[in-house]
């Protein structure tokens, strides 16, 4: 078994234990201290060795090493060949072999040689009946009569089919590898399998099995029969069948059948079996866990008439699960109309604990009616200045900040001088996320009652998200002016471009970060001037064209993805060789030179008779060739002409200013935007370097185990083994990484964020932004999932649109909030983490 996390060859033996294997883990094939050795895979040659493929690479896991990172080497790889002592590696061409030396090498040699003998065989349609790639898999064996009846199938035979249903079997179970749940092995596997296949042959014939079911044939067949034969028919019109047989059942309701009630709850006779499950103090709490578990698929105002009497009465039981159950039910559900007992239980309990029929923690309370936007301001407002408790005051602090009280966000910013910092992020990131949140902050800043300094870009651009063309919002940009940068539009017109009268001779390096619309093509130019150079997107790669005799001298390998800011750099060095890269990292090198002089080069242009549609910042040309270091150094960053030396040529900071109107053709136009590429000033830079330095010389000082407990800010998120949170990357090998890669990630997470990472932005009809990790979608609703709550279904009725952000999920400044020991122990533990 190759195995790249750990650099080695693995030997894995194989035992036989009646219809199955033992695995038991043999000493090491292979084993090398190169930290650059990865095999990624192998195989078993024809001539008797075998083959590693070895990436030769320090990246294997995500980020193990950041994008800007000299390990990152996509240009080099190894094959091994090991081979056995005296063997000899002649291979013959299996193609010209005649069927009789095929059969031969059927029966002896190498394994690989073996597979390519009946392989040939069997394109020739040679293989002996007998042969087991000849004949079709079939175990378990009751398979094999599931099959045959199964592609036959016919209103005289499904009773029969039917008869293979039998009831899945309680064991034996094994730990699943991914998490804690027990999943079926050996006999209970072999069941399940069973099933698998009867209902995959019953949803190919619906109209059949329907009529199958309503006859006298069908009364007379096992109930765990009927009900799978139910379950393979379209989900609603199966779900009052469903609902009928479930009472003849022995057992409770598994997790599909449940559903199949959930989901459709206004069928005939299916409110009535759900309601009596729900009302039965029996199965009432296990119906309800295995609802929340499957809570993203189900219409919540669909089935909340159902759940609020249930979970009003769990809420008064003596069994602190059972009111946990209650108060995720009333969250998860949006079961608004219990809003008012669970603030009567808080008002009650005056600053003592929470009453009995609620548990001890009432911030878990506070929690529901956060999810649940109460209007209960002047309660949040009262616990959040006044508790003792810690946890309640920030989890009412949170329900303020949520809260849809029209007067919830001047009641929040009256407490503001009093928030610790981290406090105040995530109240400005709550308040701007909603249309009269995003007005009081406005309002603040403007009278000046709220500090500007506590304003980052990402809080600024949730306020222009929401409030648009809000006339506020106009006096607040002049009012702010340095978080607004500078960018240049271009609407699509053939003439939206900038006469920069740029010429490139020689060496050089153009680069600029960009975002084009959606329907990127060669329309679309970066830079270039006729009978020319033209940079542009041909099928939403960069490329650039140097003519219709050279043509194509360098195309990148990644595509453009629409509305997402990208680098891109362009080099050429003394032997007219192009390189591209994109984001700091080299993407394309030229196969043939183009040494030629281009003149009167112009900013936007390209050859067909369309223009650039999309977005142009930092646009810069240097007279040399700069090296892959240098582009990675300084991509996202700004540059300082003055401050950049003679090599710099052109830069757009510089160079396009609002009253050079001539330059400018129709089209094309500068505006300040807060919708930038995570860019950082100069001094920004040095803050980071310095911050950087310091975390590193820390980690040495570390105590692993005190940095484990403050692991737990991490699994809010990450999951380190098979614990923690599904919004970023696995951090079980974060040790891997280094120490250096762990904190750029940590430290900057926007630069080195892989595309499946980013932010997932969903403005709602109702005029509210909400920020996530895209989970999944339908047809009906998109599900999402944010840090510390249970992933949420959004109606897709609800949505006004939704768009990935160059941005991180993770906030920067993560590190600031603890002390320097706390810091050292947190990246001692995390260095221990190898996989």
């Amino acid at each position: 078994v190759a195995n790249p996390i750990i650099s080695k060859i693995q030997t894995i033996g194989m035992q036989r234990d009646g219809a199955y294997w033992k695995l038991s883990q043999l000493a090491d094939l292979i084993t090398c201290d190169d930290p650059f050795f990865r095999p990624v895979g192998l195989t078993n040659g024809p001539d008797g060795c075998i083959y590693i493929v070895d990436w030769y690479n320090k990246i294997i896991s995500h980020n193990e090493v950041p994008r800007a990172h000299p390990d990152r080497d996509k240009t080099r790889g190894r094959i091994w060949r090991v081979k056995p002592k005296g063997a000899k590696t002649e291979v013959a061409d299996f193609t010209k072999l005649g069927s009789d030396e095929l059969n031969i090498a059927l029966k002896a040699g190498p394994v690989g040689k073996t597979q390519i003998a009946w392989q040939t065989l069997s394109d020739r349609k040679e293989l002996a009946a007998s042969h087991w790639a000849a004949s079709e898999y079939a175990f378990p064996r009751e398979s094999v009569q599931i099959r045959a009846l199964g592609r036959n199938l016919s209103n005289q035979n499904i009773g029969e089919l039917l008869t293979f249903a039998k009831p899945s079997l309680p064991g034996p179970t094994i730990q699943s590898s991914r998490g804690p749940k027990q999943i079926p092995v050996r006999e209970a596997y072999d069941r399940e399998f069973e099933r698998f296949l009867v209902r995959m042959f019953l949803e190919r014939q619906p109209e059949a099995v329907a009529t199958f079911l309503d006859s006298e044939a069908a009364a007379k067949l096992p109930v765990e029969a009927r009900v799978l034969a139910s379950l393979a028919l379209e989900p609603k019109t199966s779900a009052s069948r469903v609902a009928k047989l479930l009472p003849q059942l022995d057992r409770a309701p598994n997790d599909e059948e449940l559903l199949r009630l959930a989901q459709f709850p206004a069928e005939p006779g299916v409110g009535a079996a759900l309601k009596a499950l729900l009302t039965n103090e029996k199965s009432r709490t296990v119906v309800a866990e295995k609802l929340l578990a499957q809570r993203t698929k189900l219409d919540a105002k669909q089935i909340a008439p159902l759940l609020t009497e249930t979970a009003k009465e769990m809420l008064g039981s003596a069994d602190t699960l059972v009111r946990s159950i209650a108060l995720q039910l009333i969250g998860g559900f949006q079961l608004t109309a219990l809003e008012g007992d669970l603030v009567a239980l808080l008002t009650r309990s005056g600053t003592g604990p929470v009453p009995s029929g609620v548990g001890n923690s009432r911030s878990l309370v506070l929690n529901t009616l956060r999810d649940l936007h109460s209007g209960a301001a002047d309660l949040f407002a009262s616990l959040a200045k006044s508790e003792a408790d810690p946890l309640v005051r920030d989890a009412a602090l949170e329900a303020l900040a949520a809260s849809r009280a029209p007067d919830a966000a001047a009641k929040l910013l009256v407490l503001y001088p009093s928030l610790q910092p981290a406090q105040r992020r995530a109240a400005l990131n709550t308040l701007a996320s909603t249309k009269a949140g995003a007005q009081t902050i406005v309002a603040a800043l403007l009278d000046k009652t709220l500090p500007q300094a506590d304003l980052d870009g990402p809080t600024v651009e949730r306020l222009a998200t929401v409030l648009g063309n809000d006339p506020a919002l106009e006096k607040l940009q002049q009012q702010l002016g340095g978080i607004f940068r500078e960018v240049l539009l271009l609407d699509g017109q053939d003439t939206a471009v900038v006469d920069a009268k740029i010429t490139l001779d020689g060496p050089f390096t153009v680069e600029a970060w960009v975002r084009l619309a959606e329907g990127i093509g060669n329309g679309d130019g970066l830079l270039g001037t006729p009978g020319g150079v033209d940079m542009n997107f041909f099928g939403s790669r960069f490329r650039v064209y140097a003519g219709g005799e050279l043509k194509d001298v360098c195309v990148a390998t990644k595509p453009m993805t629409p509305d997402l800011w990208t680098h891109l750099a362009v080099t050429r060095d003394e032997k007219g060789i192009l390189r591209i890269y994109q984001n700091g990292e080299l993407d394309a090198t030229g196969s043939k030179p183009a040494p030629a002089r281009w003149e009167n080069c112009k900013i936007g242009w390209s050859g067909p008779k369309q223009g650039t549609e999309g977005v142009i910042t930092e646009f810069r040309v240097w007279k040399t060739a700069r090296s892959a270091q240098e582009i990675r150094a300084t991509f996202d960053r700004t540059v300082v002409p003055a401050s950049a030396g003679s090599d710099l040529v052109y830069s757009s900071t510089e160079r396009l200013k609002p009253e050079l109107k001539n330059i400018f053709g129709k089209g094309a136009r500068l505006a300040k935007t807060i919708d930038t590429p995570p860019l950082l000033t100069e001094e920004q830079a040095k803050a980071l370097d310095t911050k950087f330095a310091r975390f590193t010389a820390l980690a040495p000082k570390g105590n692993a185990a005190n940095g484990k407990v403050l692991s737990a800010l991490c699994m809010a998120c990450h999951q380190i083994g098979s614990a923690g949170g599904q919004i970023g990357p696995n951090l079980s090998g974060a040790g891997a990484m280094g120490l250096e890669a762990v904190l750029r990630n940590i430290l900057t997470p926007n630069a080195a964020m892989e595309p499946g990472y980013r932010i997932y932005r969903v403005e709602m009809k109702n005029g509210d932004l909400i920020d996530a990790f895209f989970v999944s979608e339908d047809k009906n609703a998109t599900i999402i999932r944010q840090p510390g709550l249970q992933d949420r279904r959004l109606d897709k009725k609800d949505i006004r649109s939704t768009k990935f952000i160059r941005r991180s999920l993770m906030p920067e400044g993560l590190l600031d909030a603890l002390q320097d020991q706390q810091v050292a122990d947190l990246l001692a533990y995390l260095m221990t983490l190898k996989g």
